[in-house]
């Protein structure tokens, strides 16, 4: 049977920790070589706890990923992602997946999943809370 998709659920930080954005900013860096293998796209979502419904936010944006218009590339062809409750700057929003004031978990989605997510290979960077 084929897989047309893999989801990776995320519910805590780098420390151990209960996302929370009323404690916290986070991010996730994915070098060039570890931008997640999908044949069709990869998007993380975000649900706010407990209800595990999708974050009413300003820029009505529920979920982000390399389908997402406007999101940037670093030179060296990394991608950072920003989950936190207020913004990170007009120039940062395009990689910013806006997150409540309080807790909430993250999902990545791969559609179409590569090899190395299908042998389990591949491994996602943390996802880190900024001091």
């Amino acid at each position: 049977m084929k897989k047309v998709s893999v989801y990776f659920a995320v519910p805590k930080d780098d420390q151990g920790e209960l996302f929370d954005g009323s404690k916290g900013n986070y991010t996730i860096t994915f070098t060039a070589d570890q931008i997640p293998p999908a044949k069709n796209f990869w998007s993380w979502t975000m649900y706010k706890l407990p209800q595990r419904w999708l974050v009413d936010n300003p820029i009505n944006r529920y979920s982000i990923g390399s389908a997402t218009p406007g999101l940037k590339k670093a030179k060296d062809g990394s991608i950072t992602i920003t989950f936190q409750a207020k913004s990170p700057g007009k120039d940062n929003e395009s990689n910013w997946l806006p997150a409540p004031e309080g807790p909430f978990w993250l999902v990545l989605r791969t559609y179409g999943p590569g090899k190395s997510i299908l042998d389990k290979t591949w491994e996602m960077p943390p996802v880190k809370r900024l001091k």
